[in-house]
């Protein structure tokens, strides 16, 4: 799936992550974004914006790895 949208120039959003694992899975595959309770349960917008000013996300480092 995430070739054929590549090749119809569609970015990809993969729904779901829960591991390490998957996010290593998508990047390998070159999936384009994630989204999943990995990166945290959802939230509003309020709470979100403050996470953010306040310290990196944990998972900030899964983004990076290789």
């Amino acid at each position: 799936m995430i070739a054929m949208a590549h090749k119809l120039r569609i970015k990809v959003v993969a729904e779901g992550a829960e591991t390490a694992a998957q996010i290593r899975f998508l990047k390998a595959r070159r999936c384009d974004a994630a989204q999943g309770y990995l990166f945290g349960a959802p939230m509003a917008e309020d709470m979100l914006a403050m996470l953010f000013r306040e310290s990196a996300p944990p998972w900030a480092a899964l983004l990076s790895a290789k």
